[in-house]
């Protein structure tokens, strides 16, 4: 008899077969394109233009969280054994700093310097005393915020080399407002060494590979995507990181030249360009300079904007001409050109808030400072 013909052979066959099939369909399941975490006080993911194992991506994971650990080490001002809380706590004039922390103060007073002061990263006492800090309050003075006053600012501080000068003992350094910016660069170069290509997200700050990825930015009265690559997107807002101080709602932008939380009908800022660390702290300049003048320092350093205000309760979008080339999708048919005595063309767009339905088949959805960036399948 025919061995291929009984019928044992083909319930092996048949085993045989689904061993395969459900093999494949084990070793499917286990892979995949993206992991995250949370570190730096926020979550974070990256993400991926193809699948990989699940040990693979554990072990990149594990790279990658170090990585965050260590810049945590040094930029959290709310662990007292970090590198800037140490700094800040120091009686000493002179303080030898990391080449992590070099790079960061140097581009962080180049910004400071371009901005003419509305990006300032040495306003500790001020956050301090508005309670953004360690120190969580809900009372304050006008006399301790004139004291905290006082004590903020760049010019109480200067790098030369690897040595920082510090001239107040009082005044503190407090890098928020771009190191996540940095952490972002630092992991994505990091992947990049490896040859991977990926997407990088923390707290809503985004790097892209060379791979295409199309990216979702969901902010007060307006909803658009772009379709990036090989570039960065950071985005700063006043809607929900907000606290009631004196029986007053009030937000964490502050000007440093008043000492007061930024007045603005700015309500969401984004800069898009190469470094994501530079990135993440223009996006903070609409809202302590005007709009037009903080669009004009932004396209100055080779960076695009788009900013979302609101006025006399109509919301209008200002997005830069190189900004507009990443749009995946235009906002709206009602546009009109706008160009400035200085040659700045962008484009204003009056946004009805109800306009625009975000599609359902989002995710990723990080919360990040006044507004929601995604990833889109």
């Amino acid at each position: 008899m025919n061995f291929f013909k009984t019928h044992s052979f083909w319930i092996l066959f048949n085993l045989f077969i689904f061993c395969i099939i459900f093999g494949t369909f084990i070793i499917s399941c286990n892979r995949s394109d993206r992991f995250s975490g949370y570190s730096m006080g926020t979550y974070y993911t990256v993400q991926f233009d193809q699948q990989y194992s699940g040990q693979e991506l554990s072990e990149i994971q594990n790279i990658v969280q170090d990585e965050l650990n260590s810049l945590e080490g040094i930029f959290s001002t709310y662990r007292e054994d970090s590198e800037i809380s140490k700094i800040n706590l120091s009686a000493k004039n002179e303080i030898e700093v990391s080449a992590s922390m070099k790079e960061v103060l140097t581009t962080a007073f180049l910004l400071s310097e371009k901005s003419g002061g509305a990006f300032d990263p040495a306003l500790n006492p001020l956050i301090e005393a508005w309670g953004f800090g360690k120190r969580k309050i809900t009372n304050f003075s006008p006399l301790q915020i004139e004291e905290a006053k006082r004590n903020s600012g760049q010019r109480f501080f200067s790098l030369k080399n690897n040595i920082l000068y510090k001239i107040n003992p009082a005044s503190g350094l407090n890098l928020n407002g771009i190191a996540k910016g940095y952490a972002v660069d630092k992991v994505f170069k990091l992947l990049e060494k490896r040859g991977y290509h990926a997407i990088v997200e923390i707290g809503g700050e985004v790097r892209a590979g060379n791979a295409t990825f199309r990216v979702g930015l969901d902010a007060p009265g307006a909803a658009d995507s772009f379709v990036i690559s090989s570039v960065s997107i950071a985005t700063s807002g006043t809607g929900y990181n907000q606290k009631t101080v004196n029986h007053r709602k009030i937000h964490h932008i502050l000007n440093a030249r008043t000492g007061y939380p930024a007045v603005t009908n700015v309500l969401s800022a984004s800069v898009i360009g190469p470094e994501c660390m530079v990135a993440d702290a223009l996006a903070k300049l609409p809202f302590v300079m005007q709009p037009v003048e903080a669009v004009k320092v932004i396209i100055s350093l080779g960076y695009d904007a788009y900013i979302i205000e609101e006025v006399e309760g109509v919301r209008k979008v200002t997005i830069t001409d190189g900004a507009r080339k990443w749009l995946y999708k235009k906002m709206s048919p009602h546009r009109n050109d706008f160009e400035n005595e200085n040659q700045v063309n962008f484009l204003v767009f009056c946004c009805d808030p109800f306009y625009f339905i975000w599609s359902p088949f989002c995710r990723g959805v990080q919360q990040s400072r006044g507004c929601y960036q995604r990833s889109l399948p």
